[in-house]
């Protein structure tokens, strides 16, 4: 972090840089017009007036050289004390030289991932590092200016970081169209399990009404059964009564009721048996609804462990083809810039191919004009036709 007083040192040395190396230069361009053949011929005749036309030609170009390295190093130094104002911490990494690394490395590789640690990066922190970034930059292209007399370190930056711009662009958008396919696929899920569940209630309120329904036949069954044997018991309580009652006035009658009795034994075992029968046809339906019951209990709790099978099976298709949409993700991206760089180069190619083309039809067209190479004009010979024409004429 630099302190005022480094501020005040850094500002001087930067003054007598200025100065001497910008004499420097103009020094160089009078020597270079000296040694021209202009200069050497206007050496022995130079004016006052020209003297100081000279001059000011030196201040002017002293003042034009000197204008872009001024500007770059006021912006330095607006620098410097914005980032002294923050008061934060600088990252040695930040000083750094920017270069352009494709997303996959910059957010995957592990030598750059402690580069982007989001919770250690304040708002204050990003600012001072951007400020430091641009410091970085400028004084890199003043450096470059000073040396080399170009910008190139500046436009290939600017370059860097439009390309980064873009590719993080790139990245929200993939990643706003992976949120609408995990929410599609979220409201499918839901959907499905809706349906499920309302299948699961329809269940048991059939199951709910078959209990009502086998409560209200066991019911129907035992009032039915105990009617019956109290009527029974009735009826044989009315006819033994009539039996003992008839005995010692109807002796000489016995075998005539005796007759009648085996009548009456008769239609009462046939009662007896159609309700035996009808009893045991009960306790068959009882015990065919209970196992009905039991099925469907079986059947329902099948279905259930269907519906959980069913859904792990959907949460691991789900993580599987997640896994395999990230993979195809990387390699998509991989394959796009591929293809880019060939076709900037195929364009790159079909520009040379255009410029050589036009290099070559205008250089045709000068020799044609011109009259240039296997293009100018062949000279007529003289006195050839004639003298043919008379060397025959003496032959005869």
């Amino acid at each position: 972090m630099l302190d005022a007083d480094a501020f005040k040192v850094r500002s001087v040395h930067i003054q007598e840089w200025h100065e001497n190396a910008y004499e420097h230069i103009i020094d160089d361009l009078a020597k270079d017009y000296a040694m021209t053949s202009i200069g050497k011929q206007n050496s022995s005749f130079v004016s006052p007036s020209l003297q100081v036309s000279v001059q000011q030609t030196k201040q002017e170009l002293y003042f034009m050289a000197r204008a872009p390295c001024i500007i770059l190093n006021e912006c330095i130094d607006k620098l410097i004390v914005l980032r002294t104002i923050m008061s934060e911490k600088i990252d040695a990494r930040w000083y750094n030289k920017v270069v352009y690394r494709p997303p996959h490395h910059r957010f995957a590789s592990d030598e750059c991932a402690d580069e982007f640690d989001i919770y250690d990066y304040t708002n204050k922190r990003k600012q001072a590092k951007i400020v430091s970034l641009i410091h970085n930059t400028l004084s890199n292209v003043l450096v470059n200016i000073e040396h080399h007399k170009s910008i190139d370190n500046l436009m290939d930056t600017v370059e860097t970081f439009e390309r980064e711009d873009a590719d993080a662009l790139q990245l929200l958008a993939d990643f706003n169209e992976n949120v609408l396919k995990f929410l599609t696929v979220s409201r499918q899920i839901k959907d499905s399990h809706d349906k499920n569940r309302h299948i699961y209630h329809n269940k048991v309120r059939k199951r709910s009404e078959m209990e009502t329904k086998y409560e209200d036949l066991v019911i129907y069954c035992d009032i039915k059964r105990r009617y019956v044997h109290k009527w029974e018991n009735n009826r044989c309580y009315l006819h033994n009564f009539q039996q003992d009652s008839i005995t010692n006035d109807l002796r000489s009658i016995i075998d005539e009721y005796n007759n009648k009795i085996m009548l009456e034994n008769r239609i009462h075992h046939e009662t007896c048996s159609y309700f035996d029968g009808t009893y045991d046809s009960t306790e068959k339906d009882i015990e065919m609804w209970l196992g009905k019951y039991d099925e469907d209990l079986e059947r329902i709790e099948g279905d259930i462990f269907e519906v959980r099978m069913g859904l792990e099976r959907c949460e691991n298709e789900f993580k599987s083809l997640k896994e395999e949409y990230e993979s195809r993700s990387r390699e998509m991206e991989t394959w796009m810039q591929f293809k880019e760089e060939m076709r900037l180069k195929m364009e790159y190619e079909l520009k040379l191919a255009a410029a050589a083309t036009k290099i070559q039809a205008f250089w045709r067209g000068c020799m044609v004009r011109h009259h240039l190479g296997p293009y100018s004009k062949k000279k007529k010979g003289k006195g050839k036709g004639k003298d043919k024409k008379k060397g025959k004429k003496k032959k005869k």
